[in-house]
């Protein structure tokens, strides 16, 4: 996909602006928009139908899959694996503060305007917008369809809340009162309650949901496996998760659908939180900050790349898992009752409880010294006091993983991080180009008539930054995810679009 061909038409567009040729400035840059925009389209088609390059075990047909939580950090990576496989995905999210909306609005509009993908903003609380994602998922699969839960409001320490004075409440304090664990419990534990309801209600046939290491809590005794104790959680977001397992269990026992909880063990990669800490560690590195290092550098942990994880959640979907693990063993214990024959809970038991983590146990440390490496600084550390709802050391068993589902993590930290280092370099080139695109396209939102000759100048010179980008992101001639490269692509599109509304 190359600009060079819309080059005559750019320079026409730039007479017309010279010459305040009002109407011809409307009109090529409305034909610069069409055909980019039909560019942009036929591209993100072609990358995500490569069926070829993503293929599906022998046998497995394309599923229908509803993803809550699909427009932040593992969701958009998910969505991207199973579209690109040819599966249809109908996504959720609330698109919430936590951090910056517009990072997730990025992550998702790599997938806007395919066929296969269909996105609804709401909260999983709010029951009349999961409703519709659940509709919707219910007729594009014409009622066989899945569902992966990943919505949730994340972060061990951001869960802890802040230390107030015990002081009674008047009624009109009480009524705003609303702690920090109060909203993880309620969008944790309800929402899923309310996931689980209408995967009950619409007849989902298979539930794969996120759940979390920090369920081991208190347990001293690494590295972890699954029947491991889980019952001293450090802190709400841990407690959390916590009970989102014993919420599939109990819905198993009384509705026979099957469900898998995956244990994620410290997920990193391309698009991952800001508050995350390969994004501070990083950004701080760059600036010559002091990077808040929490812990000593012995402490340890299961560092899990994103693809891995990705992997594991998609093979929780497939038919041949499903068929083994669920209903062959409730086709058994349904005969063992006929005849009479005592079925004890575990063997009833069909939710799985699964660990996915790294290939290596990483040391804080060294994990340090890879990043200062790649950005070649010798970074100051300011030491600070670990939070007690931390573990100091997580590491994963992932044997049952393994056998189940064929899971094994391929990618090691070395060449996570250099990975990262990768996209980190090129999001300090195209963001502050995107937040201009943003700030623009946010002030022309429903505005009409003659504007100011300043925003047109602003909006010609953001599509000048974008083209430039474009020949520095080609995917041709550097390492860069495409599915990047489309999205600036789709904002230079946009940003004609912008420059005919302010000529209009």
């Amino acid at each position: 996909m190359r600009y060079s061909k819309y080059s005559d038409l750019d320079h026409k567009l730039r007479e017309a602006i010279d010459r305040k040729r009002w109407s011809a400035v409307q009109k090529i840059s409305l034909t610069l928009f069409n055909s980019l925009s039909k560019k942009v389209s036929k591209e993100k088609r072609a990358f995500f139908d490569e069926k070829q390059a993503k293929p599906m075990p022998s046998g497995e047909p394309a599923q229908t899959i509803l993803i809550t939580g699909g427009a932040g950090f593992i969701g958009s990576h998910l969505i991207e694996e199973l579209l690109r496989e040819g599966h249809s995905v109908v996504a959720i999210d609330n698109f919430n503060e936590v951090y910056e909306p517009y990072k997730k609005w990025q992550n998702v509009e790599r997938f806007t305007g395919l066929p296969r993908f269909k996105l609804v903003v709401g909260d999983i609380r709010d029951t009349v917008a999961l409703n519709r994602a659940f509709r919707l998922a219910y007729e594009s699969g014409k009622g066989d369809f899945q569902v992966i839960h990943l919505a949730a409001l994340a972060g061990v320490i951001q869960s802890i809340p802040k230390s107030e004075p015990i002081a009674p409440l008047n009624d009109k304090q009480a009524a705003g009162y609303s702690p920090a664990d109060r909203e993880y419990y309620e969008v944790n534990i309800m929402g899923t309650a309310n996931v689980l309801v209408l995967s009950r209600r619409y007849g989902a046939k298979n539930i794969v949901a996120a759940s979390s290491s920090s369920v081991y809590g208190g347990n001293e005794n690494p590295p972890f496996k699954e029947t491991d104790d889980t019952d001293r959680p450090l802190g709400p977001y841990a407690a959390s998760k916590k009970m989102n397992e014993y919420q599939a269990w109990t819905y198993y026992l009384n509705h026979n659908i099957p469900i898998t909880m995956l244990r994620y063990f410290t997920v990193y990669g391309i698009r991952g939180r800001p508050e995350m800490v390969f994004w501070s560690f990083f950004d701080n590195m760059r600036k010559g900050l002091p990077i808040k290092q929490r812990g000593p550098d012995t402490s340890t942990r299961s560092y899990t790349h994103i693809s891995d994880v990705t992997r594991g959640m998609i093979a929780c979907t497939r038919e041949k898992y499903i068929r083994e693990n669920f209903y062959k063993k409730k086709k058994r214990y349904l005969l063992a009752e006929r005849k009479g024959t005592k079925v004890s809970l575990d063997d009833r038991d069909a939710v799985e409880v699964l660990n996915i983590g790294g290939s290596q146990t990483v040391e804080l440390g060294y994990l340090r010294k890879l990043m200062a490496k790649n950005l070649g600084v010798k970074p100051e550390v300011d030491m600070q006091k670990p939070n007690p709802a931390e573990v100091p050391v997580s590491s994963a068993i992932t044997c049952k993983a393994e056998h189940l589902i064929g899971y094994k993590a391929r990618m090691t930290i070395e060449r996570g991080v250099e990975e990262y280092g990768r996209w980190y370099h090129i999001q300090e080139r195209y963001q502050p180009v995107y937040d201009r695109y943003r700030n623009l396209r946010d002030k022309m939102k429903g505005k009409r008539g003659r504007v100011s000759a300043n925003d047109l100048k602003k909006a010609i010179d953001v599509a000048e930054q974008l083209k430039r980008l474009l020949i520095e992101l080609d995917p041709d001639k550097i390492k860069v995810d495409k599915s990047e490269y489309l999205v600036a692509y789709n904002y230079l599109a946009e940003t004609y679009g912008l420059i005919q509304k302010i000529a209009w």
